[in-house]
């Protein structure tokens, strides 16, 4: 099966750490995955950055949230989550 077939099988989600920016889109579509479909979610250090993000990005409307640890220039407090 592929990912994201095994990741709509569980009944809850965990995003872990890591560092860098590789995977970090997965994580970001795993957590928005997680909220639409209102699934458990529990975030552990990036994990829980990435959800910052993508709240930011998909429910407040802020499509280029990100974080200044990973993108130089974005603008502070609005941005840069």
């Amino acid at each position: 099966k592929d990912a994201w077939g095994r990741l709509r099988q569980c009944d809850g989600i965990v995003v872990p750490g890591g560092f860098g920016t590789r995977g970090f889109d997965g994580k970001v579509a795993a957590i928005k995955y997680a909220r639409e479909s209102k699934t458990p979610f529990l975030g552990v250090c990036l994990g829980m950055q990435a959800s910052v993000i993508e709240f930011t990005r998909n429910v407040l409307g802020r499509p280029e949230a990100h974080s200044s640890e990973f993108v130089e220039g974005l603008a502070k407090d609005f941005d840069d989550c």
